[in-house]
Parts: C-alpha cells; sequence; structure tokens
C-alpha cells in the first residue's frame, strides 16, 4: 500500500499560506552571528526576511480542502507527472491499481490537520526558506533582539543564532559559485534546519533532490548529554549545500542513480565545497597563520566535519561497548570512550580504482570519493605552499574555486566518471585560467592514479583535436533568426544528431527522440551546449528496464569558435558496472 503521508510536506503547506500575517519584513541581515572578534566584516548578499505565521481557521480551512483534493486524485489514480517532486502541486506516484479505504485517508487527514501548528515563524532569502515551529521561543529570541548600528547579534546556543549562521554560511557560498559559473543556476530550496522531517540516525544530514530540501538533523552526544545540531558543523552545511548545486548544474548526477562513479564525484564535491568555505574563512585563515600550521598533514582544513563526527563516531563506539561489554556501564566509565574524528579527512592519499577493479565491500560511494577530494586538496596545498610568498590563502582559494565550478560546467552533463571530472577541472584551467594551476593538479591525479601518467601535452592535444569537431549546420541554427522556440529546438537537435553520427558510427541507432539539448550561458559571453543520449542497451532490475544515458558538451566563446567538445563514446562496460551496482543496492 502506497505511503499517503510521504506526500505531505508541512513546511510547503506553510509556506504556501504564510501571507496572512507579517510582524517582520525585510529583515536585513548584515552581520555575521558569529563574530565574536573582528574577522567577520562580509555583509550577508542577501533580504533575509523573518515572518510571523498564524494558521486561523480559514487557513485550517484551505489547507484541509486541499489535502482532500490531492488524496481524491490520488485514489482515483489520475495523477502522474514526469518527475517526481514531493510537495502539493507536483507530485508523481507511480500509477497504484490497489485501492485505497476511504477512513484510511480520512484518519491520515485528521493526523495532519492534528500536527499542524497554530503558529509558526517564516525564513525566506533568496535562495533559501524554512520553517521554524519552536514559535513561543523565537518570540522570545527576537524579543532580546541585540541590534547595534544595524547589526543583528544572537547568542550562540539560540535558534535564531542557528538559523542565521547556517543562512549566512549558504548564501556566501551560493554567491561565489553564481560568479565563477557567470550565472545564476541556482534553483530557490528549503532547509529543515533541525531535522524534523529525519527520523534515521545515519542519515542525519542529508540533500534530499525530491522534495528539493536540505535536512540538517540534530544528534544526541551520549557524552556530553547534549543535542548537537547539523547546522552548527558548517562542513556539514556546505556539503550538503554541494549537493544541491551540483544537482542543479548536472542533474544527470542524481538521475541516474546505478551510476556509481557519479555518486562518488557528489560526495567528493561537497568535500571540496566545505574545505574550500574554511579555506575563505579570516578566522581559520589567522588561525593557521597565527599556529603555523602544516597544511599537508591533517589539519583544520582537511577536516570534513571534525564537530559532527566525534559526536556519532563516539556515539557508535559508546553504543557497541554498551551492547557487548556491559548494558550497565556507569556514566562515568561510558563517558571516557571516545572517538574523536571527523567524518572525512581529505589530506590523506587514496588511490583510484575503476568500478570493475573494485571488492564489493569497496562500492561505497563516500570511501571512493576520496580519490578525487585528496588529489585536489593536494594541489591546492602545494599550489599555496609554492606560492604563499605571491599569494595569500583566499586568493588560492578563489583560483582553484573558480576553476572547479567552471570544470563542472563543462563536465559531462549525463554521468562523469572520476578521471573524466577531474580532466575538466583541469580543462577548464587550462581555458579559463592560462593553465596556472594544471600541473599541480596533474601530479596529484597522477599520483592517485586517477590517470595513468597523464601528461599537460596529452591534455592539449586533446583540446587541439576536441575543436576540429564539424559543426558548421550548428552555426548556421544559432545565428539565424527564429522565433518559433519549437522550430528552433527542432532544428538544433537534428544538428546534433547529425554530428554524432559524423562522429562514430556507434551512434546510428540514434533517432531524435533519443537524444535531448540545451543551450546555458557559457563564459565571458560564450554558450555552451550540452546534450545527453540514450544508449542501445539498459539494465534490468525486478523486471523493469532503465535506460543508460550518456553526454556531450560543446564549448563556445562570445565569438561563437568551439574551444572545447567533449563526446562520450558508447561504452559496453558502463552498462555492466551500472546493472552490477543495481544488483548490489537493491538486493
Amino acid at each position: 500500500m502506497f505511503d499517503l503521508s510521504k506526500l505531505v510536506n508541512l513546511n510547503y503547506l506553510m509556506l504556501k499560506y504564510s501571507q496572512n500575517k507579517k510582524e517582520l519584513n525585510n529583515v536585513i541581515i548584515n552581520y555575521h552571528p558569529q563574530n565574536i572578534d573582528n574577522y567577520y566584516q562580509d555583509v550577508l548578499p542577501t533580504k533575509l526576511t523573518i515572518a510571523e505565521f498564524i494558521l486561523n481557521d480559514e487557513i485550517k480551512k484551505n489547507i484541509e480542502n486541499d489535502l482532500k483534493n490531492i488524496f481524491d486524485k490520488i485514489k482515483s489514480n489520475l495523477f502522474q507527472t514526469k518527475k517526481q517532486v514531493a510537495n502539493l502541486e507536483n507530485i508523481d506516484i507511480k500509477k497504484k491499481k490497489k485501492y485505497i479505504p476511504q477512513d484510511k485517508i480520512d484518519d491520515l487527514l485528521k493526523q495532519i490537520m492534528k500536527s499542524i501548528p497554530e503558529k509558526a515563524f517564516i525564513i525566506k532569502t533568496d535562495n533559501i526558506s524554512m520553517v521554524l515551529t519552536q514559535y513561543y521561543k523565537i518570540k522570545q529570541e527576537l524579543g532580546d533582539l541585540n541590534n547595534i548600528d544595524n547589526k543583528l547579534v544572537f547568542k550562540p546556543k539560540t535558534i535564531m543564532y542557528d538559523v542565521l549562521s547556517t543562512v549566512y554560511n549558504i548564501e556566501k557560498d551560493i554567491n561565489k559559485a553564481n560568479n565563477y559559473a557567470q550565472e545564476k543556476f541556482i534553483k530557490p530550496f528549503k532547509v529543515d534546519l533541525y531535522g524534523q522531517s529525519n527520523r534515521d540516525f545515519l542519515k542525519n544530514a542529508y540533500y534530499d533532490p525530491i522534495s528539493n530540501k536540505l535536512v540538517l538533523g540534530s544528534v544526541f552526544n551520549l557524552s556530553t548529554q547534549e543535542v548537537i545540531n547539523a547546522s552548527n558543523d558548517t562542513d556539514v552545511v556546505i556539503h550538503e549545500l554541494g549537493h544541491k548545486l551540483l544537482d542543479n548544474l548536472r542533474p544527470g548526477y542524481i538521475d541516474n542513480r546505478f551510476h556509481f562513479e557519479s555518486g562518488a564525484v557528489h560526495e567528493a564535491f561537497g568535500d571540496i565545497m566545505a574545505f574550500l568555505s574554511a579555506a575563505s574563512d579570516p578566522n581559520i585563515q589567522k588561525y593557521i597563520q597565527d599556529n603555523k600550521i602544516d597544511l599537508t598533514k591533517t589539519n583544520i582544513l582537511s577536516q570534513i566535519a571534525e564537530y559532527f563526527g566525534k559526536t556519532i563516531y563516539t556515539n557508535i563506539k559508546q553504543t557497541k561497548e554498551l551492547l557487548n561489554n556491559n548494558p550497565y556501564m556507569l556514566p562515568d566509565e561510558l563517558s571516557k570512550i571516545k572517538d574523536e574524528r571527523p567524518v572525512r579527512d581529505i589530506s590523506e592519499s587514496f588511490e583510484y580504482k575503476k568500478y570493475s577493479d573494485l571488492k564489493k565491500e569497496e562500492k561505497e560511494v563516500h570511501l571512493q570519493s576520496k580519490s578525487l577530494s585528496n588529489a585536489f586538496y593536494k594541489a591546492f596545498i602545494n599550489f599555496y605552499n609554492d606560492n604563499k610568498d605571491k599569494y595569500s590563502l583566499n586568493e588560492v582559494v578563489d583560483r582553484f574555486y573558480n576553476i572547479f565550478i567552471k570544470g563542472t560546467k563543462i563536465s559531462n552533463p549525463a554521468t562523469t566518471t572520476i578521471p573524466e571530472f577531474m580532466k575538466s577541472i583541469i580543462i577548464a584551467d587550462i581555458l579559463f585560467n592560462n593553465s596556472q594551476l594544471t600541473s599541480y593538479l596533474v601530479k596529484s591525479a597522477n599520483e592517485n592514479k586517477i590517470f595513468q601518467n597523464l601528461n599537460i601535452n596529452d591534455i592539449l592535444n586533446e583540446i587541439n583535436n576536441s575543436r576540429n569537431l564539424k559543426v558548421g549546420d550548428l552555426y548556421s541554427i544559432l545565428n539565424k533568426q527564429n522565433n518559433d522556440a519549437n522550430k528552433f529546438k527542432e532544428e538544433l537537435k537534428e544538428a546534433i544528431l547529425k554530428i554524432l553520427k559524423n562522429y562514430s558510427l556507434d551512434f546510428d541507432y540514434l533517432s531524435i527522440d533519443d537524444i535531448s539539448v540545451s543551450i546555458v550561458p557559457g563564459f565571458n559571453g560564450g554558450i555552451n551546449i550540452e546534450l545527453t543520449y540514450r544508449y542501445p542497451k539498459s539494465i534490468k532490475l525486478k523486471s523493469k528496464d532503465y535506460p543508460v544515458y550518456g553526454g556531450g558538451i560543446f564549448v563556445f566563446d562570445n565569438k561563437m569558435n568551439l574551444i572545447y567538445s567533449y563526446i562520450e563514446k558508447i561504452n559496453e562496460q558502463k552498462v555492466k558496472d551500472m546493472q552490477d551496482y543495481a544488483n548490489i543496492i537493491y538486493k
């Protein structure tokens, strides 16, 4: 039986009906809530609104009617859309032949209406929204607000402190990423600040692409008897934000969920985002400088989520001790059992292996992500150490962050492997950064076996050869005026299909319905054309076929010169690997 409760997003409901009454409009935050010293002087690059939400009888009735309409559609099996989105305006459920009893629907409706609070606060910025139901606590905190010279100051361990520190970190990195990508590519999303929708201890923080939400949960620290919020660990916040950013740039990496290395790249992307964000923090920069920290060894930058990690791992260790040794262990003895380590440490070298060379126990995306994140980290540190007389740590962050985002924008839009993704970053450095970082990236990638003794000339030859792709038909379509969007799209797809068939006989099977094409902003006034195509073979799982997709990218400068192209070739091993991984995760 389908679980109807999974379709109900109370945060969405309250956001939808939050226009009833607002006490605090257009509150501008221009002060970091953690500003206990002189190093945070950044202006939060967004407008933040704190709005009181009053759920009166009229709104309750509207919500109830909305829910009845939705449940009626579900019951009559008339509700289908292309993509699964967990809100009330666009819900995807597979067609169900089983009858859903009316009494079950009525009971669920009563439970939902009973669970909706009468008062809450809505927090909104340019990019994120969240609902906080701790109404009276927040009301008191807002009443006690210390507002000096238009600087909002909240004390640690308060709800609004958590809100503003989370908002600050998210908005700061979103604006950086948009700047490097040269487009506002990030779609607005929701944040579940205290993991209200999270019931799984081992999934205490995650990005949910279905409901378009970051869930930042809470864990009870057995040693200190405190509740630890993921929102207080900037690494966790930025790592999960990294999943959101990459999903907006490359949705295929999550959509093609049986492609193992796309998942590993997702995890590395989050860790790289986290360490770059930490390295740009003025407090951390001063700490590194004052204490002469050796960044080649484990350190404050390389340790990802050390605050949250030590709570999780200590809890796991203590729980094992209680279960295996003495379930009546005294609190003093229990508190001595600690495992103080971060979730991951990307200063530790890790060698890449192809999926087909991995043992079954090694097929875990977080584990295999470390070859990419460590290679990127080593290149960063080596460049910084060699150039610290010339560049500050913040300037090095700017250079690496820049080519990291640009490399993502020219990566394969369908799926990716760790070598493919690393090469995209290197190519971005060559195309848009005068190869300043290339030797460091190539060296660290070779050390981690991501490449087999690749040299820079190999990559330069690959770029030059890619410019020889015959794209004349594209030029004529892009340069002619066409007011009919549908006709333009069809002509563009026909031109891409012709390019693919001329590129390789392997693409003779393709029809125009097997490909999708999009034009997105490129760099410095240019454009990128992204394409995905359906493989001739699918994978099978529980008697159902799942398509396999490949991709390609054409990068044009502002004079419409092709400066780089990449087309994924049909790869039989890719299909075999995806079939194997699908069998593992759904066994």
